[in-house]
């Protein structure tokens, strides 16, 4: 299980307790709430939100949506399940990288993940929806743990069913859904921002974790 490697075991009492991913999924839940004051339940977001990320929003230069929309959710599922992954995924690469790169490889997931599905928007009207959501950040800790465990074998509970894997098999089949439920249409998911999470990696950064994983 993920919890039987060191890095997922609990910091030393002296070490610092402070953790980004927490922050994370603390920092979604009060967005979550003020959007469920301000907006009921569940909560709807328009072309005009300033918040949500869409084309007409760009348009109207509102280019601050890269950053927001990473931090909103559309109901209590949504935003349980990106918890979810944030939280698993977030604490072992987060302890591997640092405070520091596993926000900025957070971050710039979840960025570059909303130009992906910016790009999509253009080229077929049915992505031109806004965007809310974690998910695109919490794919890229996705791609980054598998990038970190590519050879070694670990077990993923899946639907609560235990699966066995490696990295690459985890990288690879993230990519495959993604890219399969981008073509069913009308799923309400931003798929391409998905994709955008995965691919984003910053490859120096992991490439020194592995090998000082492989050192020890």
């Amino acid at each position: 299980m993920l919890d039987d490697r060191d890095y997922m075991r609990q910091p030393a009492y002296h070490e610092p307790r402070f953790s980004f991913t927490v922050a994370l999924l603390v920092v979604n839940a009060i967005v979550f709430v003020i959007e469920c004051i301000c907006c009921g339940y569940p909560p709807l977001f328009s072309e005009g939100n300033y918040f949500a990320l869409s084309l007409h929003g760009l348009e109207n230069g509102y280019v601050w949506q890269f950053l927001t929309f990473q931090f909103m959710h559309v109901g209590f599922v949504h935003i349980f399940f990106n918890s979810l992954v944030i939280y698993f995924f977030g604490r072992s690469v987060e302890t591997v990288l640092g405070r520091s790169r596993f926000l900025v490889l957070y971050l710039s997931s979840g960025i570059i993940g909303g130009v992906v599905q910016m790009i999509f928007s253009l080229l077929f009207k049915s992505f031109d929806v806004p965007v809310v959501g974690a998910s695109a950040g919490a794919y890229g800790l996705v791609a980054a743990f598998a990038v970190l465990n590519w050879e070694e074998r670990f077990t993923l509970l899946i639907y609560f069913i235990p699966v066995a894997m490696c990295g690459r098999t985890l990288f690879w089949g993230s990519i495959g859904v993604t890219i399969i439920c981008g073509f069913i249409p009308n799923t309400g998911v931003a798929n391409a921002a998905h994709l955008g999470g995965i691919l984003t990696r910053e490859r120096e950064t992991l490439e020194k974790a592995r090998a000082k994983m492989a050192r020890r």
